[in-house]
């Protein structure tokens, strides 16, 4: 356990019964200034201001007794409190408490120390005041007159000229998590770069939010585009770190050029705009070059968004539930639901083919309320039948979490309506939303004091992964698709996970396997500790 806290990206320490630190990680060193050997000869309570002392011993003892009573993988949060450095000075901080309990530790409290949000916030508005990191980048207006001017040179030199749009990916996620200073921080990296990467004579805009554009002119071969458009995917993809924090943006990237894709430059921005939105469909980045049936599926999507908005007052949507089981006995364990649009004309389709429709028209919001009244629909109709409880795991999109009084307003109706034990229904958070913001774990903390349980599903996929066991009321791990394949015929992967799999069985957390597939699935997720898949 010592171990994975090096690894997480907050100031971490492990606290006992009786108030001895007996293992912190070197964030925590830096953060109060402390050695390691230092930090292991003191109790928590001495770290606090004299004045707090006594109440940092309150919060233990109280922790501690709670634990008895109630479940062991809450999570209580102390906000905006002080802790004493070694040179005397103060700081004020924000700390989260969870219970863990091994044969190496016996029974202790992790605590995961962050600065205060409201100094975070303040510093930020304060330099935001100062500077604008994009001002020297051209707007879309002025990158427009510039695409109109290399489209009349090309067409009297009889040359080609590409417009390749960019798609940063991760801008709105850093913006709801540390701020929108360090969401200029994002894009100021994104623009060097891009800038590093192109050529001298190409002109780079920002035309909305993260997604920028790159006009490369004057070429004799089109093909450098194509080149260039694989060398800025590659170097955008390399990690961004932001203070504490690690991204890994996912850049898309389309590309259209004259006069092969488009007649005028209006139709060839308009072009690889499609080609981008195309590329966006690769769950994990991609470069998409662009084609005549971009044009008949950008109508069809026209359609798909009409149909979609009078889609919910039809009734064209249900839920399937797919089942998973205990991997001791094979016994069912429970079911997962997945939401689909019984269209008219085109048959059933999957949530991943209309989501992003649904994100960029508003509508995901009313499809998570649609979505979670049908599921709780089944679940009453089940206990009608008498084939009730079973374990129901249905996820929550950010939009939901982001509406938290429209959500926690749906559940408490839910919950009566149905009658249920909210222990049997578990709300799935894909790790790829994340992070997540201070907002929505207490959105989380809420659903959780409700009786319901809380996953992270496609678990193991970001660099902070383990923070989230720390910070959030967290029942439920599942291993995201194809970690459990990779781990078959790789034992240093699969010690990883049989190591993680053991640190959330001891923070009491269970552990399912992701796409059990096969009996080799299976073998290497019963070697690793999952309880089901």
């Amino acid at each position: 356990m010592r171990e994975h806290i090096e690894s997480l990206p907050n100031a971490v320490m492990m606290i006992a019964e009786n108030g001895d630190i007996i293992a912190a990680n070197s964030l925590m060193q830096g953060l109060l200034g402390y050695s390691s050997e230092e930090l292991l000869s003191k109790k928590a309570d001495d770290l606090a201001p004299e004045e707090l002392q006594d109440d940092y011993a309150a919060w233990r003892v109280r922790f501690f007794e709670e634990s008895e009573e109630e479940e062991l993988s809450r999570v209580s949060h102390v906000q905006d409190t002080r802790a004493r450095t070694k040179d005397g000075s103060e700081i004020a901080l924000d700390i989260s408490l969870k219970h863990f309990n091994s044969d190496e530790t016996g029974p202790c409290l992790i605590a995961s120390f962050r600065e205060a949000a409201s100094k975070q916030d303040n510093a930020a508005s304060v330099e935001n005041e100062h500077h604008d990191p994009l001002k020297e980048i051209a707007d879309q207006a002025r990158f427009m007159d510039s695409v109109k001017l290399a489209v009349a040179n090309a067409q009297a030199e009889g040359r080609f000229v590409a417009v390749l749009t960019i798609d940063t990916g991760q801008h709105r996620k850093i913006i709801d998590t540390l701020g929108r200073d360090a969401g200029d921080d994002y894009l100021r990296e994104m623009v060097t770069r891009i800038s590093r990467i192109s050529r001298k004579q190409d002109t780079m805009a920002r035309l909305a939010g993260d997604e920028f554009a790159v006009l490369i002119q004057s070429l004799t071969d089109p093909d450098v585009a194509n080149k260039l458009a694989v060398r800025i995917q590659s170097f955008l993809s390399a990690p961004i770190y932001i203070g504490e924090h690690s991204f890994a943006p996912r850049p898309d990237i389309g590309v259209s050029v004259f006069p092969t894709d488009a007649p005028d430059a209006a139709t060839l921005l308009r072009n690889a705009d499609l080609a981008v939105h195309d590329a966006k469909k690769a769950s994990n980045g991609g470069i998409s070059f662009f084609s005549e049936e971009m044009g008949e599926r950008a109508k069809q999507r026209l359609t798909l968004e009409s149909d979609l908005r009078s889609a919910i007052f039809k009734d064209e949507f249900v839920v399937h539930f797919q089942p998973f089981f205990k991997l001791d006995s094979g016994d069912l364990f429970g079911v997962e639901s997945f939401l689909r649009w019984q269209h008219p004309k085109l048959g059933t389709i999957e949530l991943r083919d209309f989501m992003h429709i649904a994100e960029e028209t508003g509508m995901a919001a009313p499809l998570g309320e649609t979505a979670l009244w049908l599921t709780f629909e089944a679940i009453r109709k089940w206990k009608a039948m008498g084939h009730w409880p079973l374990r129901v795991v249905h996820s929550l999109s950010p939009q939901q979490l982001a509406r938290s009084d429209s959500l926690l307003r749906q559940l408490r109706g839910l919950l009566l309506d149905s009658k249920i034990d909210p222990q049997h229904v578990q709300f799935a958070i894909h790790e790829t939303d994340m992070p997540i913001t201070d907002d929505q774990v207490t959105v989380l903390l809420e659903i959780s004091e409700l009786g319901f349980r809380v996953c992270v599903d496609e678990f193991g996929i970001g660099a902070s992964a383990l923070t989230y066991l720390f910070d959030m009321p967290v029942h439920t791990i599942k291993f995201a698709p194809g970690l459990l394949a990779e781990s078959i015929d790789d034992e240093h992967n699969q010690s990883v996970l049989a190591a993680t799999a053991q640190m959330a069985h001891n923070l009491n957390i269970e552990v399912i396997g992701g796409d059990i597939e096969s009996d080799a699935h299976l073998e290497a997720a019963k070697k690793i500790g999952c309880d089901a898949g």
